[in-house]
């Protein structure tokens, strides 16, 4: 049995420095590269990334400690705009048994729309008018400019091209 989680270890990391070395060796990352001025003699598993970081982690909190007040202002308006967050306690309470669940449903609809309205509509009218309730959507992270995934506008033209 060891023998064989060896051969599929063996196999895993054999298909991960493939891939690897594929991708970072690719006419796509080639041509990438060239036009964002990597050399050619950059250690190919280098050339894929951005640096994302330029300032250092004290400069980078001192900003994000400072700057917090304005996007908790941001998303608690966000929240607000999406959700009722008043204050109304069912008798039922959650599994702890301390904490009563709120009454009612607590996503905003858009103006002028009922649930009714809404429970009558196909989803290519509600998609073709907008109003998909804003509370189902995803939240956005409240500080997604210190990180996340930078993907060069290059490498998003050449695969809308496929």
């Amino acid at each position: 049995m060891k023998t064989r989680q060896l051969t599929r270890w063996g196999q895993t990391l054999f298909l991960m420095v493939g891939l690897i070395l594929g991708v970072t060796t690719s006419p796509l990352a080639q041509s990438t590269n060239k036009h964002m001025g990597i050399p050619e003699d950059v250690d190919p598993i280098h050339q894929t990334y951005i640096p994302v970081v330029t300032e250092g982690f004290e400069t980078i909190m001192k900003k994000d400690v400072a700057e917090k007040p304005d996007f908790m202002k941001r998303q608690i308006a966000l929240l607000k705009r999406r959700y009722d967050l008043q204050d109304a306690p069912s008798e039922v309470k959650m599994s702890g048994g301390t904490k009563p669940v709120q009454k009612g449903v607590r996503v905003r609809l858009p103006e002028g729309m009922t649930w009714d309205k809404l429970s009558g509509m196909s989803a290519h009218e509600i998609k073709e008018k907008d109003v998909f309730p804003e509370g189902f959507l995803p939240l956005p992270h409240a500080k997604h400019e210190t990180g996340g995934q930078v993907i060069p506008e290059n490498h998003i033209e050449e695969i809308m091209k496929l």
